[in-house]
């Protein structure tokens, strides 16, 4: 049966949650109230009788009128967008773009012929603007003028269509799949490392003529024992696991004086030994003895130029690199998941967290630090591929969320969905469903976000590759939900 109310029903389209789905076996399967309403709740939607439902509705349809712009502004090139400004019935507007490149474009306004409404006490009405199909691609800033002053809001111009890259030539390209963890040479520390991904890309380029290299995500997890073992399930998507270092290919390795190199060769050495014979991937192990051997290869400093490279990293990445590198240091401090932290420590913006940080600078220096060197050797790992002759080169792997433990979640709090996983539904290869134990990310959280935290994400993965594999690419559309409880 359909949904028990209509107000239900409009709600439950509004924000873009399905009714009904066909199963594996080729069944029209209904979803019930309990279900959507649960969901509805975790986006702090209250429809849990009709008249909260209808007052719901009457909310969300009134939203767009409480706003001079809308959060973000999305069109394709090519084709013309209609924008609806809102504001005091009567008053004056115009309406411009911003370009990214620099410059304004001024923008027409078409007539609307939405009669004006209450809102708050104000008499609100509507004028349309109408974005012209030549607008080059880009993230521009959609500007509204009136006599009260000006605002502002992302404007987005993406391709229709994304075709093969002239680069590729006339030919598709093959290439090997990889889990890079798995691909340990005998100088790496038991895990398969960045440059061992250097080496695999030279010889499937020089040796077999492959196009590519698709490995594993090499997303960061939590810096603590015991670590995560599926890539799929990352503290961060946004940066690289440390793990995949190299510490010898670090340029203030060779700097290092004959006790510091002493060291690290003790430090290797008694870690070659504990993993004499194990038949599994010790991570945990691993990592220990290389995060204390890149603490002395930090420890040694650096020179004046990479000083200055390392500080302009380090202005690129901005607040955000600061923010997880703070709670990774946390993470060694109060452990892995940070919902089990003090109560003060479990916004990244409160004064607790702040005065950690002052005290723990060196520390968090560190793991920005860290990144710097992973995002160094990941970038020489794509020019050897490149330069062995890869079309691709490297591709790397996106995977479809993150756990509610992870630094993500930590960083951007409310931009996920609350007690919500997500998974699949039952189907020929898992007939009772699945729950990967990953929380989504609003879609309404991210418009109002003007989708930054995922344009970070991607441009990050994509800064040092040559392609990108999106694990569930399906996920980029609709996403199953899994209620706490329901599954």
């Amino acid at each position: 049966m359909a949904l028990s109310n209509p107000f239900l029903t409009e709600l439950a389209a509004a924000f873009g949650i399905a009714e009904e789905f066909w199963d594996w076996k080729g069944r029209l399967t209904e979803v019930t109230d309990e279900t959507v309403i649960a969901i509805l709740a975790a986006m702090d939607v209250d429809a849990s009788d009709p008249e909260r439902a209808r007052a719901a509705l009457d909310a969300f349809r009134q939203r767009p009128w409480t706003r001079l712009l809308p959060p973000c502004v999305v069109m394709e090139r090519d084709a013309p967008r209609r924008v609806q400004v809102h504001l005091p019935h009567g008053n004056w507007v115009r309406v411009a773009v911003r370009l990214e490149e620099g410059g304004f474009r001024d923008i027409p306004q078409v007539p609307d012929d939405e009669p004006p409404r209450w809102v708050d006490g104000v008499l609100t009405g509507q004028a349309s603007f109408e974005l012209p199909a030549d607008l080059p691609l880009g993230y521009h800033r959609l500007q509204a003028t009136t006599e009260a002053g000006q605002s502002e809001t992302t404007l987005v111009v993406s391709p229709s269509f994304l075709g093969f890259p002239a680069s590729m030539g006339e030919k598709r390209a093959w290439g090997y799949a990889s889990q890079l963890y798995s691909v340990a040479s005998e100088d790496s520390w038991g895990v398969g490392d960045l440059l061992d991904l250097a080496d695999l890309a030279t010889w499937s380029a020089t040796q077999q003529f492959a196009g590519f290299v698709l490995v594993n995500p090499l997303h960061a997890a939590q810096p603590q024992p015991p670590l995560e073992a599926s890539p799929y399930l990352p503290a961060s998507r946004r940066y690289v696991n440390p793990l995949y270092i190299r510490p010898e290919l670090v340029p203030e390795y060779a700097e290092l004086d004959d006790r510091a190199r002493g060291r690290i060769a003790q430090i290797k050495t008694k870690l070659k030994k504990e993993l004499s014979g194990e038949q599994l991937i010790c991570r945990d192990q691993v990592w220990t003895a290389k995060i204390e051997a890149l603490r002395v290869i930090y420890d040694h400093g650096l020179r004046p130029a990479r000083r200055m490279a390392f500080n302009d990293f380090l202005r690129r990445e901005g607040r955000a690199l600061t923010q997880f590198a703070t709670w990774s240091a946390l993470v060694t401090r109060f452990g892995g998941d940070w919902r089990e932290w003090p109560s003060e420590l479990k916004r990244p913006s409160s004064p607790t967290v702040a005065l950690f940080a002052e005290q723990h600078v060196d520390q968090i220096i560190f793991f920005t630090w860290l990144q710097w060197v992973a995002d160094n050797q990941l970038r020489a790992a794509q020019s050897a591929a490149k330069d062995a002759g890869m079309r691709v080169g490297i591709m790397n792997d996106l995977a479809v969320g993150v756990g509610g433990s992870s630094a993500e979640a930590w960083t951007y709090g409310n931009l996920f969905a609350d007690r919500i996983s997500v998974g699949a539904p039952p189907d020929h290869f898992n007939q009772t469903g699945q729950d990967w134990a990953q929380a989504p990310w609003r879609p309404d959280r991210l418009d109002d976000l003007s989708y930054a935290p995922f344009r970070s994400m991607v441009a990050g993965i994509l800064r040092h590759s040559g392609g990108i594999r999106v694990d569930h690419i399906m996920g980029l559309f609709r996403l199953w939900w899994i209620p706490d409880g329901m599954a």
